[in-house]
């Protein structure tokens, strides 16, 4: 439009009368001139966008895009179905990185592992039945729940024992405050095993009870299934005599694999190397007459005991009775043991008592 034209409007409808109506009609003009210019920055704006998007369309390599400078149309339902797609393959990615985060997460977090266990093994003297195991990976320690039977007759001292917990080929031992059994005493008495391997896993353990060299017990910790050397109990009695008239009465007898020590009244166990068994027989002891003084079994004076083995050679008892008898005593289910016999232990044997040196009664039996 022309700077004419622009007056003739003016002029012809001023917007107001008299002496504003000049005024009026001069910012008419002025803003149809700012319309004018603005007019054609948009043309401008508009060649360069023509320019420019078909450039950018084949370097992002799109075929769909490039069809922008030759259609208007095709331009837009382009953008659209470019603009889907980039859409889709950003949800497809962030989908797959969410997915990725996650796995990575849960391989890198260690779970806690429980198992029940119903096991019973022997070690040293020591009756052990195991209830369950809990690996906790925050502390790297594994629990035990277990009830310890002191199968002796004085107070069973676990500080000579060892057990714990077997991971490829390295044995981790288990904490214990060491306290001593009481007599016949059976204790809850759960223990832990710290210092485990990041990688740990109940299915690749093995519990343990016992040195390599001693009778090692086990247990599988993948199937729960025990491996342990249980006391197998002898079919044996009868009565012997021995010396001042008295008599010790068998009533039953055991292999055990541990090794015996003190005397009877306080028998204790202890492990025993893998290669030995001890030979443990229970009876009643009753005296008729004694020496001033008394007597004991314990002497060759007054009546020692000893087992004739398998292969011919005689054993002195381990443990008998200590004390001092005197006439007309007796004393129920009192053990003598005899330690240091080849494992298994199988066989024909024979107790012997004696009166002063001389044998006085014998008991033959077999394993």
């Amino acid at each position: 439009m022309s700077d004419g034209g622009t007056h003739r409007l003016c002029s012809a409808r001023p917007l107001v009368r008299g002496r504003w109506g000049r005024l009026d009609c001069g910012v008419h003009q002025a803003m149809a001139a700012g319309l004018r210019g603005v007019s054609r920055r948009l043309r401008v704006a508009a060649l360069l966008v023509t320019a420019v998007f078909p450039l950018v369309a084949c370097s992002s390599g799109e075929s769909g895009t490039a069809s922008l400078s030759s259609s208007t149309g095709t331009s837009a339902e382009s953008a659209v179905s470019s603009t889907v797609s980039l859409s889709s393959t950003t949800e497809s990615t962030t989908s797959e990185a969410v997915s990725d985060t996650s796995t990575t997460v849960s391989s890198d977090i260690s779970q806690p592992q429980e198992m029940a266990l119903d096991a019973i093994v022997w070690v040293g003297g020591i009756k052990v039945v195991l209830e369950s195991a809990a690996y906790d990976p925050v502390t790297s320690e594994l629990t035990v729940a277990s009830t310890w039977q002191n199968l002796s007759l004085t107070e069973a001292n676990r500080a000579g024992l060892e057990w714990g917990v077997t991971v490829d080929s390295n044995d981790y031992r288990a904490q214990t405050t060491g306290r001593p059994y009481p007599v016949d005493a059976t204790v809850r008495d759960p223990f832990t095993i710290s210092g485990l391997p990041s990688d740990f896993s109940l299915s690749a353990a093995t519990l343990y009870f016992g040195r390599p060299s001693e009778h090692r017990s086990t247990v599988d910790l993948s199937t729960g299934a025990a491996t342990t050397t249980a006391p197998q109990p002898i079919a044996v009695s009868g009565t012997v005599a021995a010396g001042y008239d008295a008599t010790y009465t068998v009533t039953r007898g055991e292999v055990v694999p541990w090794a015996c020590f003190g005397v009877s009244e306080h028998l204790g166990y202890e492990p025993s190397k893998k290669s030995e068994v001890s030979v443990v027989l229970w009876g009643d002891y009753k005296t008729v007459s004694a020496p001033v003084g008394g007597f004991m079994f314990d002497t060759p004076g007054g009546g020692y005991t000893r087992l004739l083995l398998p292969d011919g050679t005689v054993l002195d008892a381990t443990a008998q009775s200590g004390v001092v008898w005197n006439a007309n005593q007796r004393a129920l289910d009192v053990p003598t043991c005899f330690s240091g016999i080849v494992s298994p232990g199988s066989g024909a044997y024979t107790l012997q008592m004696f009166d002063g040196e001389a044998p006085e009664g014998s008991l033959p039996f077999t394993v």
